[in-house]
């Protein structure tokens, strides 16, 4: 993406972006920023709250996590940067695991039990 920016009449892309996957049975997450650089992290927040995000993941991230606990530290994540303020209307939590590579979005009450867990 890079790359294409550097072209004439080519615009920037002007939004930063997460994408995650699967590859070769590994879990991926990259982030692409304005300027179209591409970088890979094992955990990351973009916008306004990330550098709250980012102190909760440096001192507390473990990459065996399992995923019950890495959902729970995103939501710590999220509501340190948020001051609290979200609840299971405005959060979406979507899923790939490494055992069963396919995307799913968690349904509104299995988000509500981990928000539930969080606002304690």
């Amino acid at each position: 993406m890079q790359t294409y920016t550097q072209f004439g009449g080519a615009r920037p892309y002007g939004t930063a972006l997460l994408i995650a996957g699967i590859s070769d049975g590994k879990c991926r997450l990259f982030e692409t920023d304005p300027s179209g650089t591409l970088l890979e992290y094992k955990a990351t927040g973009i916008g306004i709250g990330r550098n709250a995000v980012m102190k909760v993941f440096e001192e507390e991230y473990s990459y065996e996590a399992p995923l019950r606990d890495a959902i729970l530290l995103g939501l710590k994540g999220l509501h340190d940067a948020t001051e609290g303020k979200f609840d299971v209307n405005t959060v979406e939590i979507g899923i790939i695991e490494s055992s069963k590579p396919e995307f799913r979005k968690m349904t509104k009450e299995e988000v509500a039990s981990f928000v539930e867990q969080i606002e304690k």
